[in-house]
């Protein structure tokens, strides 16, 4: 929405060099934000085994889509010297952004684990395949020894 703002003030004329900035840096101080959001997010809905591969999974995805048609589409558009041009890459920028966090509204998770998710008896599960081998229980002196073990 702010960037959205920034375009109609783009439009209407009443920016300046610096007060541009100042909008572009309100921009981006709440989009980093979100992009740190959705980055943590994606790390905390998938178990710890894929954890990498999905994050590394999105990361590529929204590098190749706005590292490929992004410099292509905008520069064009902001190269072209039309102050519409210039708003209609800010329209696109919002738009997309917009879009971004209503995604995450409607399918997003809580990045935190719930307690009815604890306690249901699930195992943890190694990479291998099996769980973990238990820890054995403190002893008296605070040494940990197995259970089985008597004096």
């Amino acid at each position: 929405m702010l960037l959205l703002g920034t375009a109609w003030l783009f439009h209407s004329g009443v920016l300046s060099a610096v007060t541009m900035t100042a909008c572009w840096c309100v921009v981006l101080f709440f989009a980093s934000a979100g992009a740190s959001a959705a980055y943590l997010t994606v790390g905390e809905i998938f178990p710890m085994e894929t954890r990498a591969m999905a994050i590394a999974f999105f990361y590529a995805i929204g590098t190749a889509a706005g590292g490929i048609t992004g410099p292509l589409l905008f520069a064009r558009l902001v190269g072209s010297g039309q102050v519409g041009d210039t708003v209609l890459a800010f329209v696109i920028g919002a738009s997309i952004m917009i879009i971004g966090g209503l995604v995450e509204l409607a399918l997003g998770v809580k990045a935190t684990p719930s307690p009815p998710l604890i306690g249901r008896g699930r195992r943890r599960v190694t990479a291998a395949g099996r769980a973990p081998a238990r820890r054995p229980e403190p002893g008296p002196c605070g040494s940990r020894r197995s259970r089985s073990r008597s004096r």
